[in-house]
């Protein structure tokens, strides 16, 4: 076999190759991105003392915490709450 076609079928081995790993690695990022969020909503029903699936309770506590503490908290657990309310969308 000629050297240039062993040198195509290799490349064509790591190009599929580094597809698949591209994939993969797009599908791990999104799903460490929902269970981040699932575990941001879990917390945020327990801080927000709803039930789980209560979006709009949490949704009112998230825009009293905004009011009271603003963008610019100086309490530390405050921000965090504030950063995951904006991370589940609220």
């Amino acid at each position: 076999m000629d050297s240039w076609l062993k040198a195509l079928i290799a490349t064509a081995c790591i190009v599929i190759i580094a597809g698949g790993a591209w994939l993969a690695w797009g599908e791990r990022q999104e799903s460490v991105e929902r269970e981040e969020i699932a575990a941001a909503w879990a917390e945020l029903y327990t801080e927000a003392k709803v039930q789980h699936g209560d979006t709009q309770g949490v949704r009112g506590w998230c825009n009293t915490l905004r009011k009271v503490f603003g963008n610019t908290s100086d309490i530390a657990d405050a921000q965090v709450r504030i950063d995951q309310c904006r991370l589940v969308g609220l």
